[in-house]
């Protein structure tokens, strides 16, 4: 998986976390966004996944994500 997907899902992640409405989907959700966080702080292009959504290009599958503006690595706070 591409850093782009990475930062897309950790995006997601947080988001559903955000918007949970138990506390059990609020986790589950905390804990995926927290490995794409590590996964993006650890990221090792050579030894990634090949696939990008980004390759296919003339879809509405074909996303550009940019790291957050604030600095941070994307972690969501427990």
């Amino acid at each position: 998986m591409d850093l782009k997907d990475l930062y897309l899902r950790q995006r997601i992640s947080a988001a559903a976390a955000a918007a949970a409405t138990s506390p059990e989907a609020r986790l589950a959700h905390r804990q995926l966004a927290a490995g794409y966080a590590s996964r993006i702080a650890d990221f090792d292009a050579p030894n990634e996944e090949r696939y990008s959504s980004t390759a296919l290009k003339g879809t509405s599958e074909a996303l550009v994500v940019s790291p957050p503006l604030d600095g941070s690595r994307g972690e969501v706070a427990q």
